[in-house]
């Protein structure tokens, strides 16, 4: 059950698209938006916001929710970092190995083939980790709402399917990102992310104590 993400989806999928609209109407309506979602007054730009992500089409919704994303008050970009979460069904991290093996990696190659068996059977597991999952951690919308900062999601198994039984929390601020959850049934995952310019989101992962891998992915 996914609760208001569904209706939120949902709305922005079937909101009214003024089809009938010529392009230059299309973009002074869209350059309105922009400037709705920009007001000075706090309250008054919260309220467009929200208005536009619930019940305009994607197009307005996202260029609200990126603006929020961007904004200097917290309450914005709070209610940014939610929208964006619940406007996306599956949220999709992409990560590397660790910098210490990358690190470990490069100055064994300067040395040889031996040199470099030796660091990636050190990393073995972290390896086998990373190539099990396809390089990206994924989750899938369960119980998400546009009004609570802590939503629930299902966790990518190592099949590459989704598990109800599998579920992970994510706990969004003006400015970070946190998932708790369990991979494979009971491989725990821990994941902080900071939210830069631009919407994206960089910090790193753990699971089952392996790691600490470095995601940088978009929210938007």
């Amino acid at each position: 059950m996914k609760l208001l993400a569904i209706g939120l989806a949902a709305a922005i999928l079937v909101a009214p698209f003024a089809s009938a609209q010529s392009a230059a109407e299309r973009a002074a309506a869209l350059k309105q938006w922009k400037a709705d979602c920009s007001q000075e007054d706090p309250d008054l730009r919260l309220a467009y916001i929200e208005d536009a992500i619930v019940n305009q089409g994607a197009t307005v919704a996202r260029l609200c929710a990126r603006q929020a994303l961007e904004s200097s008050d917290p309450d914005t970009r709070a209610l940014g970092l939610r929208a964006a979460l619940a406007m996306t069904e599956v949220l999709s991290l992409p990560f590397d190995m660790p910098i210490e093996y990358q690190t470990a990696l490069a100055e064994a190659q300067k040395q040889g083939q031996d040199e470099v068996d030796a660091v990636n059977r050190k990393w073995s597991n972290a390896l086998s980790l990373r190539k099990n999952l396809g390089g990206s951690f994924g989750f899938q919308q369960y119980r998400v709402s546009i009004e609570s900062n802590t939503t629930e999601w299902l966790t990518k198994t190592y099949r590459g399917n989704f598990d109800k039984d599998e579920k992970s929390k994510i706990t969004s601020t003006a400015d970070s990102v946190r998932i708790e959850g369990t991979y494979g049934c009971c491989d725990p995952v821990a994941i902080d992310l900071r939210l830069g310019a631009g919407g994206v989101l960089s910090g790193t992962g753990m699971l089952d104590g392996i790691g600490p891998f470095p995601i940088v992915a978009e929210i938007l």
